[in-house]
C-alpha cells in the first residue's frame, strides 16, 4: 500500500515494483500484487479510487494470475468502499471474466 502511495503518479516506478513483485517466491510472489492493488483503493482520489485501481488490474504488464489477484481484491471489496448501486455499476464495467468477484452479500476484509 505504501508503495502506491510514495509512487502514485509514477508508471515507471509502478513497472519495476511489478517486476521485483514477480521476482518473489510463492506465497510473496501474489501477496506482493496484492498489496500494490490494495494501495489504490487506499490512497486513491476520494470517491473514484477505483478507476486506477483497475486500471492497473488491466495492465499489460500483469500475468493472468496477477490481474485474478487484482481484480479479486479491488472488486470483492468494492462494498467497503461505495454503496450498492454504485458497487454493482462498477462490477457491470469489467470484463465478465472477473465479475465472479462482484459479490454484493460477501463483503471481504
Amino acid at each position: 500500500h505504501e508503495f502506491i502511495r510514495i509512487h502514485l503518479s509514477d508508471p515507471v516506478a509502478l513497472k519495476e515494483v511489478v517486476t521485483l513483485c514477480q521476482s518473489l517466491k510463492e506465497p510473496l510472489h501474489l501477496s506482493c500484487i496484492d498489496g500494490l492493488s490494495g494501495g489504490y483503493m487506499k490512497y486513491g482520489k476520494p470517491g473514484v479510487e477505483h478507476k486506477r485501481a483497475l486500471a492497473f488490474c488491466s495492465a499489460g504488464f500483469l500475468l493472468p494470475e496477477e490481474k485474478n489477484v487484482c481484480y479479486e481484491h479491488i472488486l470483492s471489496r468494492l462494498r467497503v468502499w461505495y454503496p450498492q448501486k454504485e458497487s454493482e455499476q462498477i462490477c457491470q464495467g469489467v470484463r465478465q471474466e472477473y465479475q465472479k468477484f462482484c459479490n454484493p452479500n460477501d463483503i471481504v476484509f
